[in-house]
C-alpha cells in the first residue's frame, strides 16, 4: 500500500459508516440503475439495460447496450457500474449524427470513454450533490434497509470510502489510478 493510501485509510478509522445489510433484490437494484440512468440523461429509445457478470457498454450510437451485475449484499456495487457506463453509453450517443461514418462522427478512443465514465461515477456519482438525489432512490427501492444507512451523510461516507483491493471495477477514486498504471 502506498503512503497516501495509507493515511487516509487510517483517517477513515475514526468515521463512523453505518454498513449495508441487505439482501438486496435484483429487480430493486434494476429499477434503481434504470431510474439513474433516466436521470442522467441515458436515451432509452437508443439503448438498454441487460445483466452480465461483468459491467460493459457496447453498440453504437443509436443501439447502445449497458451491462451490469448485481450484488445481492451491497446495492451501491451496481449502482455505480451502472453510473460509470451510463458515462460511456452518453458518449456514444451523443456523438454527432450528421457525421456518421466521417473521423469526427467516431468515438475519439478509449482515453476520451474512460474519461468521461470515470467523470459520471467518479466525480459526479460520487458528490454530495449528487448524493443528495440519490439517497431517497435508495430510500424508495429499498424503503426496510433503514433512514439512517441511506442518509446523505452516511452514504456520502459510504461512496468516498478508500478500501484497497485486487478488482479494478470495485476500485475508489483513491486506488482506481493505481489500478490503472499496474494494467
Amino acid at each position: 500500500m502506498t503512503p497516501l493510501i495509507a493515511r487516509v485509510v487510517e483517517q477513515q478509522l475514526t468515521q463512523d459508516v453505518v454498513p449495508l445489510r441487505g439482501p438486496f433484490s435484483e429487480e430493486r437494484q434494476r429499477w434503481l440503475g434504470l431510474e439513474l440512468m433516466r436521470r442522467l440523461g441515458f436515451d432509452f429509445g437508443r439503448g438498454r439495460l441487460d445483466t452480465s457478470h461483468h459491467p460493459f457498454c457496447a453498440g453504437v450510437p443509436s443501439d447502445v447496450r449497458i451491462t451490469t451485475p448485481y450484488n445481492a449484499d451491497d446495492c451501491t456495487s451496481s449502482m455505480m457500474s451502472v453510473i460509470h457506463e451510463t458515462g460511456h453509453a452518453k458518449y456514444e450517443q451523443n456523438l454527432p449524427a450528421a457525421w456518421r461514418g466521417q473521423p469526427v462522427g467516431n468515438a475519439r478512443g478509449m482515453i476520451i470513454h474512460e474519461g468521461k465514465s470515470l467523470f459520471f461515477e467518479m466525480q459526479l456519482g460520487r458528490s454530495r450533490a449528487f448524493v443528495n438525489v440519490l439517497a431517497p432512490l435508495l430510500a424508495q427501492a429499498f424503503p426496510a434497509e433503514g433512514r439512517e444507512v441511506f442518509a446523505p451523510e452516511n452514504l456520502f461516507k459510504k461512496l468516498t470510502r478508500v478500501e484497497p483491493g485486487l478488482i479494478r471495477v470495485g476500485a475508489d477514486e483513491v486506488t482506481f489510478p493505481r489500478h490503472m498504471l499496474l494494467a
